[in-house]
């Protein structure tokens, strides 16, 4: 009669396998090109981009589009793979979508011949926020953004729109450039600035007070890219000694270096970050820099998560994550060309076989 030597495994082991497992598994994606109406020949850029998701996975962004008078670019609505042009303020010949807070309030700016500025969308209109350029807003309603440098009218200044009102905030040097990407629920807000001689540095404010944010070793610059509602802010940083650069997450005051893809080619930029902490950027390769997925501690080359065929090389800019997982970005072509993406998380067979195993195991655990 054989024995079973391995011992049993505690109820608590087996949901802590189990946690382990469901959290370790990246989750799979479908991938779709977004198509626009056609536009004249000659035009270079990406045809589409999208800034930011809400949470039933619609974007938000901009997109080359022809009108009565010819191609114009407009502020978008992506919904279920078509794009819905955004009402425009008077007078707008451009306008971009920037982010949307829960509640469902959009931000942007517009252009047009005699003036710009900040515009946010409630329920479909356009109300204008000023000389002001909106890049982030969270679940108070609070905008962040930047205004001309009144110093220097050539370098825009940080700066927060509250309770219909707008302030500066403070800079090192009052003629330095800066640039906002977003702002937490607690209203920090995330950017950098520059005094324009290569000095850069990824900056938080909060509570009245600007913070360099500190530097992982062997850096000397930074930039931050993103901030999630929590605070946590991502970004790049600059080697000094190899010209390299390293994909950064700022938490609690500490810089974490979010590692490589391909340890002979050490390179990566953290581009974008949700309230569920996934991270997504660009790594380089062997072949070529590509996109990455980074949850839970681990870097994904995303083309391996990737259903539906081959789709080429996956070397892409202006990537951003939404709270449901929606990836989107601008990819390169092959042809020299782009076109803007999205990608949509999908069930993966191989992550609900392995619940399945772990409720069984529970199951016989009870």
């Amino acid at each position: 009669m054989r024995h079973n030597s391995r011992p049993a495994l505690s109820a608590a082991t087996a949901v802590a396998v189990c946690a382990f497992a469901a959290a370790a598994a990246p989750p799979r994606y479908a991938f779709q090109p977004i198509d626009v109406p056609s536009v004249p020949t000659g035009y270079q850029g990406a045809p589409a981009r999208i800034m930011a998701f809400d949470a039933a996975g619609n974007g938000y962004g901009y997109s080359l589009l022809m009108n009565a008078d010819g191609p114009v670019i407009a502020a978008i609505r992506w919904e279920q793979g078509r794009i819905v042009p955004l009402d425009t303020p008077a007078g707008a010949t451009t306008s971009h979508a920037a982010a949307i807070s829960p509640s469902g309030d959009i931000v942007g700016w517009y252009g047009g011949d005699a003036d710009q500025g900040g515009t946010m969308w409630r329920n479909g209109v356009p109300r204008p926020l000023g000389e002001f350029l909106p890049t982030g807003i969270n679940s108070a309603g609070d905008v962040a953004g930047v205004v001309r440098n009144p110093v220097d009218g050539r370098r825009y200044a940080p700066a927060l729109w509250r309770h219909g009102r707008l302030q500066l905030l403070p800079m090192s040097q009052p003629s330095a450039h800066a640039w906002v990407v977003g702002l937490s629920d607690s209203g920090a807000v995330a950017g950098s600035w520059t005094d324009g001689r290569g000095s850069g540095r990824a900056v938080l404010w909060s509570g009245g007070q600007a913070f360099e944010l500190p530097l992982p070793e062997g850096a000397d610059r930074s930039e931050a890219r993103a901030i999630n509602r929590a605070g946590w802010v991502v970004g790049v940083a600059y080697r000094a000694d190899s010209a390299t650069h390293a994909a950064v997450l700022w938490r609690d005051g500490e810089a974490i270096d979010l590692g490589v893809l391909d340890p002979a080619t050490p390179e990566a930029w953290a581009q974008s970050i949700n309230n569920a902490n996934q991270i997504v950027g660009v790594a380089q390769t062997s072949d070529g820099p590509t996109v990455f997925l980074w949850q839970d501690g681990v870097m994904h080359d995303l083309r391996d998560l990737i259903e539906g065929g081959d789709i080429g090389r996956l070397s892409a800019t202006n990537l951003v994550i939404g709270d449901g997982g929606h990836i989107a970005g601008v990819q390169f072509l092959e042809d020299g060309t782009t076109r803007g993406f999205v990608l949509t998380p999908v069930p993966a067979p191989g992550g609900l076989a392995a619940l399945a195993g772990c409720a069984l195991l529970l199951r016989r655990r009870r």
